[in-house]
């Protein structure tokens, strides 16, 4: 329990993985293309 309460902690914003299992979508950031 610990370790999943953490790891959902450790996205770019602590809510970010909650909030992305709730809404189906995760924001992710652009790659650069060279």
């Amino acid at each position: 329990l610990i370790a999943h309460v953490y790891l959902t902690t450790t996205g770019h914003t602590p809510l970010a993985h909650i909030k992305a299992m709730i809404t189906g979508w995760e924001e992710v950031e652009a790659e650069e293309k060279k």
